[in-house]
């Protein structure tokens, strides 16, 4: 008899612990967002859409809540609650233009289920609007000064990561000076070697600068070029920009020089 019992026992210890795991292991709310991937820093003035996925159809409304609290519709925010195809609410909050101070935790709540948590970063960034001929080669370049450690630059297309890899890319690094050897840095260049029509859009450098005891800061520096290959060859053989942002001692100079086939890079 004692054995019966210690059997069931076991059994129902079994069935608490299938039932822990299945709970635990259930899909939670999700927030996605309109830039891939989530954390790159978004300029100001662009359009933030954020949209967080329930898990089930009973689930209630959800609320959304920036820095701890509720978000007010305005008229340059907006809320639109929706559902999938399967019945599962959705609510979009969508920030039109977002200003600096748009930079913050958001977090969509559903009562009784769960809640999900973004991190956006709202940034200043310069923007320069080059115009080339088909086949022209495109040079993006980053230079870093300065900075003892940074991750990237990465290079971005429409908020899409550029893959290296790409036969029409070229990507390498070469250390530089700036102000006859007053500071030395790194230029990182992305070269498109033939641009197409295709290849018209909005590109953005972006590094992940850290400094401060042990490094423990970090900040995001960003800049965006809008590129146009027109079907005319009468167009701007080149164009620049150059952005410097200061902490301390420390520079990062983004700069976008652009050429048609033929030509040297002034």
């Amino acid at each position: 008899m004692l054995e019966v019992k210690v059997a069931w026992f076991l059994v129902l210890c079994l069935v608490i612990l299938a039932n822990c795991i299945n709970v635990l292991g259930q899909n939670q709310p999700r927030i996605t967002n309109n830039f891939s991937p989530a954390r790159i820093p978004i300029a100001d003035l662009e359009d933030l859409n954020l949209t967080c996925t329930g898990v089930s159809s009973s689930d209630p409304t959800p609320t959304w809540k920036k820095d701890g609290k509720h978000v007010s519709v305005n008229t340059s925010i907006s809320i639109e609650n929706g559902q999938t195809s399967t019945g599962i609410p959705t609510s979009t909050l969508i920030w039109r233009k977002v200003p600096l101070e748009a930079s913050g935790m958001y977090t969509c709540q559903f009562a009784g289920v769960g809640e999900d948590t973004e991190e956006i970063y709202i940034m200043k960034a310069e923007t320069v609007n080059v115009q080339v001929s088909p086949f022209s080669a495109v040079n993006l370049t980053c230079t870093v000064f300065n900075w003892q450690l940074y991750e990237g630059p990465q290079f971005y297309k429409n908020n899409t990561l550029l893959d290296a890899n790409n036969n029409n890319y070229e990507q390498s690094d070469e250390i530089t000076t700036l102000n006859r050897g007053l500071s030395q840095g790194k230029v990182h260049s992305f070269k498109i070697l033939n641009a197409t029509k295709y290849d018209g859009g909005k590109y953005t450098c972006m590094v992940t600068v850290r400094y401060g005891k042990n490094n423990g800061n970090t900040e995001h520096l960003r800049s965006d070029f809008t590129l146009t290959v027109s079907e005319s060859s009468d167009v701007t053989r080149g164009g620049g920009i150059s952005w410097q942002k200061t902490h301390i001692t420390s520079f990062f100079i983004i700069s976008l020089l652009s050429q048609a086939l033929g030509y040297l890079i002034l």
